[in-house]
């Protein structure tokens, strides 16, 4: 089972970041309002964006695509508002004039975490417990039989844990393969978790899937994370986006 860093902590900080096109990087991101300098680093589609959603989640936007923004600048040594995106046909971001570099980016509750990769394709996801919804009848609709029920199966904390497991893999499965569910229903793949391995067991995608591997992040307590991608990084590494620095500071120039 390959071991992934721990998003929980401490982490490398942003400053200790070197370039290493062999390794598949997280970023894990403590979101907070954006300060309205910082705003002009976003594009007028961003902004846009943004403005469209309530109070919350227009703040979680902007503050994780400036993250995003700064980070990416770092792999490419350009500053964080000149970066330009381009979109896969189901709304995948890709960086323009930046061939080879892949990045996905999730953010729930207080956090984000951004995966980057030169030699690899992922996908990445995070999810902030909810122990108000009802797991069951929404696992009933998104999941596919075999999940439904090992979720049968638990109660109480356990049964919230393994909803959150399961929904972070389906998305950062998804995510990798830059497809939606409306392409490849959730309910169309299953993943198993025995023996703390992750093994997506069933999927009517028709490319082949044994080339994907998973692993789920030691996210924060009450969120769970999951990390798909496809190639051979020779390592995998964590750092922590610093939200009190500039932006200017921490994208490479």
């Amino acid at each position: 089972m390959t071991r992934l860093p721990s998003l929980r902590g401490p982490l490398s900080p942003a400053a200790a970041w070197s370039s290493d096109s062999s390794q598949l990087d997280l970023w894990r991101v403590r979101l907070s309002s954006p300060r309205p300098e910082e705003l002009s680093i976003l594009s007028g589609d961003e902004r846009d964006r943004a403005g469209r959603l309530h109070a919350r989640g227009r703040s979680a936007f902007a503050a994780s695509r400036l993250a995003l923004r700064c980070v990416l600048g770092r792999y490419v040594s350009r500053a964080p508002q000149s970066l330009v995106f381009e979109y896969e046909a189901h709304g995948r971001p890709a960086l323009k004039g930046a061939a080879g570099l892949d990045f996905n980016l999730s953010h729930s509750g207080d956090f984000a975490v951004i995966a980057v990769a030169e030699r690899a394709r992922a996908g990445v996801d995070l999810q902030k417990f909810d122990r108000a919804r009802d797991h069951l009848q929404i696992a009933g609709r998104f999941f596919a039989s075999a999940e439904n029920d090992v979720l049968a199966r638990l109660e109480g904390e356990a049964q919230v844990k393994a909803f959150y497991r399961t929904w972070a893999c389906k998305e950062a499965y998804v995510k990798a393969l830059g497809t939606s569910i409306a392409v490849l229903p959730s309910t169309a793949f299953c993943f198993d978790f025995t023996d703390a391995e992750v093994r997506l067991v069933q999927t009517a995608w028709t490319e082949s899937f044994e080339d994907w591997q998973f692993g789920l992040l030691d996210a924060p307590d009450d969120y769970a994370g999951a990390l798909c991608w496809s190639g051979v990084p020779s390592g995998f590494r964590a750092f922590d986006f610093e939200p009190g620095r500039s932006l200017d500071t921490l994208a490479a120039n």
